[in-house]
């Protein structure tokens, strides 16, 4: 049972963060082009950590009550008190999700599509988002709107943006007043894509994989998420200690992720016959 094992140390790792905002991040992958994975992560210093996931049994987009069913999970291993905000692209950006995060008391930054309508109070009209998308390098920001016409729901807010070299705007449904801290806030949602990377040829290559059933192979995302874990804490005590200028002979504080660090320490350290941990007070799976 997978999460009878790993929920342990998902609530470890976010008791370690609990006085920051949480910033969890719900999203979709394709491994091996047969394995659909839908995952809830937090984010964690350019980073993300997986919390919970689930091999879904067909392709394509994950259904609502998956999505409810994993959220629901994850809102049953947070701190009390917890200040969360859910990070999403265009897959989970509807009304229903967004009902339903209301319903946890959670922040919310979700990327909508753009053939959405939203009803403008103050012209009283309802218009589609691709109609008020900013010029590049430009942002606008909506207060108080209602969101499509068939599945009301509102008021919330959006924050329009378009970068200067993109032809694709971001319309971002906040539950914040929106600012461009929300726009900072939607952009660690990427950090999920590099988790994903590390999990595929940048790292664990877990396409190579050669399983067939997802039940199974949901078993080895259990391994590779925990060893995946230890490694980021490994990083951080690393980090800490000032040891990650043994990697090379010429170390910026930012060439590596945190990722790397961890797992070329570890190999080093392997190679060498030397201690696998820094020290003899390090503590896995803690980020306090």
């Amino acid at each position: 049972d997978e999460r009878a094992i790993f929920d342990p140390v998902a609530r470890r790792l976010l008791w370690g963060l609990r006085h920051t905002r949480l910033r969890l991040q719900v999203d979709r992958t394709l491994i091996q082009d047969r394995f659909n994975v839908l995952m809830v992560s937090v984010y964690y210093r350019k980073r993300a950590i997986p919390l919970v996931w689930m091999v879904l049994p067909h392709k394509g987009n994950s259904r609502f009550m998956e999505q409810v069913e994993i959220l629901s999970h994850v809102h049953d291993l947070l701190p009390v008190n917890a200040a969360v905000v859910l990070l999403g692209d265009r897959e989970f950006g509807t009304a229903d999700m967004i009902r339903t995060i209301r319903c946890y008391g959670w922040d919310y930054a979700l990327r909508v599509k753009g053939s959405h309508c939203v009803y403008l109070i103050g012209t009283r009209q309802w218009a589609k988002l691709h109609a008020l998308a900013p010029q590049p390098g430009a942002h606008l920001f909506l207060t108080d709107v209602l969101l499509t016409k068939a599945n009301t729901c509102g008021p919330l807010h959006f924050a329009l943006a378009c970068a200067p070299d993109s032809d694709d705007p971001w319309f971002i449904a906040t539950s914040r007043l929106p600012t461009r801290r929300v726009l900072l806030d939607y952009a660690r949602r990427f950090a999920c894509e590099e988790l994903f990377s590390d999990f595929k040829a940048r790292g664990f290559d877990l396409e190579r994989s050669q399983l067939q059933h997802r039940e199974r192979f949901s078993r080895l995302l259990l391994v590779a998420a925990l060893l995946y874990v230890w490694i980021i804490t490994l990083a951080r005590a690393v980090l800490l200690a000032g040891l990650f200028r043994s990697l090379t002979y010429r170390v910026h504080a930012n060439r590596y992720s945190m990722f790397q660090i961890g797992y070329r320490w570890f190999s080093k350290q392997l190679s060498l016959g030397k201690p696998l941990v820094p020290s003899p007070n390090f503590q896995d799976w803690s980020l306090a």
